[in-house]
């Protein structure tokens, strides 16, 4: 993004404020309210902003996040399927960016059961894994997953790097009762 030199208006403050802490303080000629006063004055006058111009256009980088994915159903069926994923997410800004790209497989043995895994793919090392597994007969739906960073090894095997491990789990209960539509014969549940 770029703004010209002409659409720029900026002020200066040239004043400045000098506070040596409250001084003849005494009980009885106490005058805090005069010194208050002062400070006041002095806080005023530094934000007395006169106009000034700019004579650079200035120009910034927006920052950006973009993530894509696509998954792919194997055999295409509501209750047993393999999927395969893939996840790429990018952000930059002016001080950090990132490009990711995450690779996943999911097993669907039973309706109610998945099990999935991913893989960071654009690290050299490929050293950050995930493991979920989720839970989900008709009435509740219970989740565990983890996020693995393998530590860097030199040459002897020997870990040069800290190991970090993430973990979630979590769960949700549905209120209310079954009920079958017209359009399909999935179960949708109503409150």
């Amino acid at each position: 993004m770029k703004w010209n030199a002409s659409s720029i208006s900026k002020g200066t403050a040239s004043s400045d404020v000098s506070f040596n802490g409250f001084n003849n303080v005494d009980v009885a000629k106490v005058d805090i309210q005069g010194q208050v006063d002062t400070l006041l004055n002095g806080l005023e006058n530094i934000t007395k902003f006169k106009p000034a111009t700019s004579v650079n256009d200035i120009s910034e980088i927006i920052p950006y996040n973009i993530k894509v994915s696509a998954e792919y159903s194997i055999f295409n069926n509501q209750k047993h399927d393999i999927l395969v994923g893939v996840l790429f997410h990018s952000y930059n800004s002016k001080s950090y960016s990132v490009n990711e790209l995450v690779a996943a497989l999911t097993f669907k043995p039973l309706s109610w059961l998945t099990l999935s895994g991913t893989c960071e793919l654009l690290r050299p090392d490929f050293n950050r894994y995930g493991v979920a597994l989720n839970i989900s007969p008709c009435w509740i739906n219970l989740y565990i997953a983890s996020d693995f960073i393998t530590p860097k090894v030199n040459p002897q095997f020997m870990p040069i790097d800290k190991v970090n491990l993430n973990l979630i789990f979590g769960g949700s209960i549905v209120i209310g009762r079954p009920e079958k539509h017209k359009d399909g014969p999935q179960a949708r549940w109503s409150n």
